[in-house]
């Protein structure tokens, strides 16, 4: 229907599925609005365990998941703002592309997790806004390698939404793209085994925040972190393990406001690497221990 879906609370629920445990979405043109889902365990679970997806219309907006264990999943976490633009009668005309803002996500615990990485995608014109990931702790399968830390992942506007609909992600942690008000606040990944793709990569989000970013060391693998497009990003308490080449890796001429403030380096070979088309001033560097 083109109504939304308001003031739903889930809690205490234990969820296995062949197909995503949390979903929000699709065939959703109203969207959702004052949702909280809590407490609540998922196992066995195929695709994503938790799946938030606004492709045909609608507003998704406060939002709050929170304390969700999880073993066993294709994915933790998807968010999709896309445009499938599917209509829910006949004759009607295709909604526009909705709008997802206001979704807060926190006190995750998975394990089990597959080989793709979380994707977090808007699109370019209506990109996801104000998007908080707090208290998070991902483990993932890993074997990725070094060459798809630099594939070009494809737009896929008006494809179906699922965790996989990208292919393998550059980041095995996190793939943030098309975001508006990204933050990202004690969030750990860690790996069954190497991983040499990026465990976090930001393209095309302007005013993120990165405190307490934390993932393991893997010697001749890509930067921790990879920013490429962004703007205005501040990266806070973060300590790189012992034996990480690069911990941040900037691309694109359009980044520029990126501060490095108070985090501890000194685990990292080169702290920072930057692509041949950005800006001297892009990045600034205060108060970071070497």
């Amino acid at each position: 229907a083109d109504r939304p879906c308001r003031g739903v609370v889930v809690k205490n629920c234990v969820l296995s599925s062949h197909c995503n445990a949390l979903k929000m979405g699709t065939e959703s043109n109203g969207g959702f609005e004052n949702i909280l889902i809590y407490n609540c365990t998922v196992y066995d679970t195929r695709l994503a365990g938790l799946a938030l997806e606004i492709v045909d219309g609608g507003i998704m907006g406060s939002v709050l998941v929170s304390d969700i264990v999880m073993s066993g999943v294709g994915a933790p976490i998807f968010v999709r703002l896309g445009n499938r633009a599917r209509p829910f009668k006949k004759d009607m005309d295709k909604p526009r592309i909705g709008r997802m803002k206001g979704v807060t996500i926190m006190n995750i615990e998975a394990t089990g997790c597959g080989p793709t990485g979380c994707a977090i995608s808007g699109l370019p014109q209506a990109k996801i806004e104000g998007l908080t990931l707090s208290n998070i702790r991902l483990s993932f399968a890993g074997g990725g390698t070094k060459e798809a830390a630099s594939r070009a992942v494809p737009e896929q506007e008006t494809a179906y939404p699922e965790y996989s609909m990208f292919g393998e992600l550059p980041g095995y942690g996190f793939f943030c793209r098309h975001v508006k008000g990204l933050k990202l606040d004690n969030v750990e990944v860690r790996l069954a085994k190497e991983d040499k793709r990026h465990a976090l990569v930001l393209d095309d989000v302007a005013l993120a925040r990165i405190d307490m970013f934390d993932a393991p060391a893997v010697p001749g693998g890509s930067a921790t972190i990879r920013l490429s497009e962004t703007e205005g990003v501040f990266i806070h308490d973060c300590t790189p393990k012992k034996g990480t080449d690069v911990f941040l890796q900037v691309e694109g001429a359009k980044s520029a406001g990126i501060v490095l403030v108070g985090n501890d380096l000194r685990g990292a070979s080169r702290a920072v690497q930057t692509g041949e088309n950005v800006a001297n001033t892009a990045v600034s560097d205060t108060a970071n221990i070497y």
